[in-house]
């Protein structure tokens, strides 16, 4: 933390057994596309950076529970973090929804960023109990 990095290496990816990756109060401004191949990573912490754009290959970290990016000008999340089985996403003070609101099919409502994600931890919650059953 606060090491005043503003690049992550893309040998990062070769870092397999990496369950967790702290860079916070730092000057990256994005993550190199390897982030995808941390296969163990269950914990990022990216917390006040100038990251404005999320790589949609952080898919392939599908252990990762924990996704940090409070503090940064993020505008938009990918919509591959829906796919992995985070129990926690903290992204606050961001620019997220700012220019394009999010919009459901089904009713036509503009969800806030929090409610969306308390809908995706809740419907997986769901899904366990119902698989554990």
């Amino acid at each position: 933390d606060r090491n005043r990095l503003s690049k992550l290496p893309r040998e990062i990816g070769q870092l397999a057994r990496l369950k967790q990756l702290h860079i916070v109060e730092n000057e990256l401004t994005s993550l190199p596309d390897s982030i995808g191949q941390l296969k163990s990573l269950t914990k990022l912490h990216l917390r006040k950076n100038k990251i404005d754009q999320l790589s949609t290959a952080i898919g392939g970290c599908f252990k990762l529970s924990v996704l940090d990016v409070s503090v940064n000008r993020l505008i938009t999340l990918p919509s591959e973090i829906q796919s992995l089985p985070l129990s926690e996403l903290h992204a606050e003070a961001n620019q997220l929804l700012r220019e394009k609101p999010v919009t459901s099919e089904q009713v036509q409502e503009v969800f806030l960023l929090k409610e969306l994600s308390a809908r995706v931890v809740l419907r997986r919650l769901k899904e366990r109990s119902s698989l554990s059953r």
